[in-house]
């Protein structure tokens, strides 16, 4: 039977989410399982965190006839003008184009907004949050239809404590209390201190099992480098397919300790905050941190998960 804990993880992380640095992995001294999202981490709050900007706006198809010539063709991207009304987060121009996909009838599969909710919010204020590729602006999730909401009863007054919210736990330190964290802050130590020992070294990290993150998350932005800037993890395959002689460690590239945490931190969650890209920019690095902080003050929140973590943390001398 289906505990309560992995059916509450299963109806959460069961949604599309980005691909992750590394792919799900295990071994027989790895614990293999996920972590359950923690109570409050909805499709809307994880929408709001992956989003740059939050804005109220009207918007308008920049080209009707393209738009139906492309829902006819079967489904593609359109562009959509959008009339920004209020900033909630981040910073944007008066008028932005969004570069938005549409699927043709009955080739939906999952995607949003759908046609006829592209067209509804033509006749309504909305909020959207919005994620930046390249110079372009897309929806920040496409699966969950929480990137465009009606600005209906109390979704604008939800929307604005939830980006003050964020902005307030992107900043806030993970606690000294939090589980793991001496035996964490030690391997790492040792690692630093012996670089020789880094390149098979961080799966001791692993061996202490998701229950680490938050003090793994702690690191998230540790500048301490990798010298030969690859690192070996092993990896945590599903229980139908594990390999009884044990499976290859799959290798990392990393160009210091924080890119290490992140790998880990995004493979027990299954979230990718921005770690399936290699050597990332400054404000790509702090914007991943931010990410992954405010993920594991979820956790910590969460008083039933944080005595679940607990359980496996040795006793405290």
């Amino acid at each position: 039977m289906t505990s309560p804990r992995h059916q509450r993880a299963a109806a959460v992380f069961g949604l599309w989410l980005c691909g992750a640095l590394v792919s799900p992995l295990a071994s027989q001294e790895t614990r293999a399982e996920l972590l359950p999202a923690p109570e409050g981490w909805t499709a809307r709050v994880r929408t709001e965190l992956l989003a740059n900007i939050v804005v109220r706006a009207r918007i308008r198809l920049a080209d009707p006839t393209a738009f139906e010539q492309t829902v006819q063709r079967g489904g593609g991207y359109v562009a959509v003008t959008v009339q920004v009304l209020e900033r909630l987060k981040g910073r944007v121009a008066n008028e932005l184009e969004l570069t938005c996909y549409v699927a043709g009838p009955g080739q939906e599969r999952g995607v949003r907004p759908t046609k006829d909710e592209l067209i509804s919010a033509i006749t309504r204020e909305v909020f959207l949050m919005l994620d930046m590729v390249g110079q372009r602006w897309f929806l920040a999730d496409r699966y969950t239809g929480e990137a465009m909401v009606p600005d209906v009863h109390d979704s604008g007054r939800e929307l604005r404590a939830l980006v003050r919210r964020h902005k307030e736990l992107e900043r806030r330190a993970i606690p000294d209390d939090a589980p793991f964290v001496a035996e964490v802050d030690a391997i790492l130590d040792e690692l630093a201190d012996y670089p020789e020992r880094q390149l098979d070294g961080f799966q001791r990290l692993q061996e202490l099992g998701p229950s680490a993150l938050p003090a793994i998350v702690r690191h998230i932005e540790d500048e301490r480098l990798v010298p030969g800037r690859l690192v070996r993890i092993r990896p945590l395959l599903p229980p139908a397919t594990e390999n009884p002689a044990g499976p290859k460690p799959i290798e990392l590239r990393a160009e210091n300790f924080g890119d290490v945490m992140a790998a880990l931190a995004n493979e027990w969650t299954t979230e990718s905050f921005g770690a399936d890209r290699e050597m990332l920019g400054r404000r790509s690095r702090e914007r991943r941190a931010q990410c992954l902080r405010v993920f594991a003050h979820y956790l910590l929140a969460d008083r039933a998960l944080l005595a679940e973590l607990r359980r496996d943390e040795p006793p405290r001398r």
